[in-house]
């Protein structure tokens, strides 16, 4: 009892540390550290897909890599100048916060034994709370704090555990086994295809003329790295979850279970804001004058009402699929029929069937393996992904055939345009 009650109050001061700062301050431009959390949302919904298995130095490594690679997929699809439906952007969108909002919630509930339901809603209501008052600045203002906040306490964890402890990095108390080259292929597809399609990302990186997002990238990898050594370090060079020594070191230190949730609840609620903002312009398709630039607060076209309604999806969805890494996958799956559907330039209406299309066919498919395949990041994953890719593709080249009108010109938009596009 006394865990759960420190747990909750650690909890609730932080999340009231990020209101405040959300809600005052001047606006800054983009920065690195508000790139970077995009990317620790990333690999922390990777972590939750491999510490059911354990987490050991080598996969640490392969999740830092697959955070880096967001990054260039994302350049790619700026370059490209990928249209994507604006529907399956907030849909995009609304998915990857749920799966951020079930594994914090879940994450709670495990350390500190609180509810998750009440969990997911409290963190929900924040994010959204975030999202209303201090609009995209806002996010970026509190992301600037929040990955510092992170950043040097996990470093310096892991700087005291590392000479503590410097041998079970290499000698694990418990062993892990060799990671499986179809969970790796899964977690890589799932990560390019969604950085390819994903809006916030595309948005934080900058417009054509932006430069590589190098800060953002290493700030990213550095922090995901700080917090898997510490987390390594201190469980005896492997991490599993659940497990007996999870409880045992909470158990008799109760003072670190509040700390940690703190910090991970610092880092991820402020990762939410900026989708639901993001799914919020989508749906309502809004643009502010400069190109579908985010600004800040109410002044950015009077969303508060579609970010409220965008929340209460994200929530009853985290409520509904409680498991974390059923819905990055799905995010995936989604982000590949998207990519697909909009490489042939069609309308955005035509986009959207398409891409729905073409992710029943892949589900479909892979299902053959079995429905738990598909959603536990392995071979089927990438069969999904690959049929939903293709077929979006046939189906939105389809449907531009067959609307030409006799000159033989589609009524395709251009490139890159849309609420939400970053130029």
């Amino acid at each position: 009892m006394e865990s759960a009650t420190a747990t909750a109050i650690g909890v609730l001061v932080a999340l009231l540390v990020l209101v405040v700062l959300t809600a005052t301050g001047k606006p800054r431009k983009i920065s690195g550290s508000a790139t970077a959390v995009v990317g620790f949302g990333y690999g922390v919904l990777m972590l939750a897909s491999l510490t059911g298995a354990g987490l050991d130095l080598a996969r640490a490594v392969v999740v830092l890599m697959l955070v880096a690679a967001a990054y260039p997929a994302a350049v790619v699809a700026r370059r490209m100048d990928l249209a994507l439906s604006g529907h399956i952007r907030a849909l995009l969108s609304v998915i990857v916060s749920a799966a951020l909002l079930s594994l914090l919630s879940h994450t709670l509930s495990l350390i500190g034994w609180v509810y998750v339901a009440a969990a997911t809603i409290a963190l929900a209501a924040s994010a959204g709370a975030i999202a209303v008052l201090g609009g995209d600045g806002g996010t970026q203002r509190v992301n600037k704090w929040t990955v510092w906040v992170a950043l040097v306490p996990s470093w310096l964890l892991a700087a005291l555990f590392f000479f503590q402890f410097p041998g079970v990095l290499f000698n694990p108390t418990l062993p892990v086994s060799d990671l499986p080259v179809g969970l790796f292929v899964a977690m890589a597809v799932v990560v390019v295809v969604l950085a390819l399609a994903d809006p916030l990302l595309r948005h934080r990186i900058g417009g054509t003329e932006a430069n590589f997002p190098v800060g953002g990238m290493v700030l990213a990898a550095v922090l995901m790295a700080g917090i898997m050594l510490a987390a390594l370090l201190l469980f005896g060079g492997s991490l599993f979850v659940p497990s007996v020594s999870i409880f045992m070191i909470f158990t008799y230190v109760p003072a670190v279970g509040p700390v940690l949730l703190a910090l991970a609840t610092f880092i991820v609620i402020t990762v939410v804001p900026g989708y639901l903002i993001a799914a919020a312009k989508d749906l309502r398709g809004t643009a502010d004058g400069s190109g579908g630039k985010l600004t800040d607060g109410y002044a950015t076209d009077g969303l508060a009402g579609t970010i409220v309604a965008v929340t209460v999806a994200a929530a009853g969805l985290a409520l509904l699929v409680s498991a974390p890494t059923v819905l990055f996958v799905l995010a995936g799956v989604l982000a590949a029929g998207a990519v697909g559907a909009s490489i042939p330039n069609a309308v955005p209406g035509r986009q959207t069937t398409a891409s729905v299309i073409g992710v029943l066919a892949g589900l479909g498919v892979a299902s053959i393996w079995g429905t738990y395949e598909v959603f536990s990041l392995s071979w089927p994953t990438v069969i999904a992904a690959v049929v939903a890719l293709v077929i979006a593709s046939v189906v939105s080249r389809v449907s531009i055939g067959n609307e030409r009108d006799p000159k033989g010109s589609s009524p395709s938009i251009a490139a890159g345009t849309g609420p939400f596009h970053p130029d």
